[in-house]
């Protein structure tokens, strides 16, 4: 699977390079750095865990939020910033435009209950 990449990703990814050492073209790029697991390649699992970790490490420990959780934040970040509906179908991989547009919902969703008429009210009582 391809997926794009920003240029602070580009960054992010190059910093972790340098601070690597001694990678080679046929080398997993990113690797485990776990007691036992010491450059064996990543696989969904490991990574899950990891972002769970950071997770809780950052106080947010909840069993709803997971490395799953961080696609659907892309995906509603971009729609907010003014991507398409269309450009977020095909960052995510979509085959059916619907299943994107549940995150059309969400948003519509929190507009209705986080808008400028509701605060007014505290201002009113």
């Amino acid at each position: 699977m391809e997926v794009g990449i920003t240029g602070k990703m580009l960054e992010a990814i190059h910093d972790y390079i340098v601070c690597r050492g001694d990678i080679t073209e046929s080398d997993y790029l990113f690797v485990s750095h776990a007691r036992g697991y010491k450059e064996a390649k990543l696989n969904p699992v490991m990574v899950s865990r990891i972002v769970k970790r950071r997770l809780r490490e950052i106080g947010l420990d909840s069993k709803f939020l997971t490395c799953h959780s961080l696609r659907h934040t892309a995906a509603i970040l971009s729609l907010k910033a003014g991507a398409t509906i269309y450009d977020v179908q095909q960052m995510l991989g979509h085959v059916s435009i619907e299943t994107t547009k549940i995150y059309l919902r969400a948003i519509e969703e929190e507009t209705r209950i986080n808008n400028r008429a509701v605060h007014t009210l505290d201002e009113l009582f």
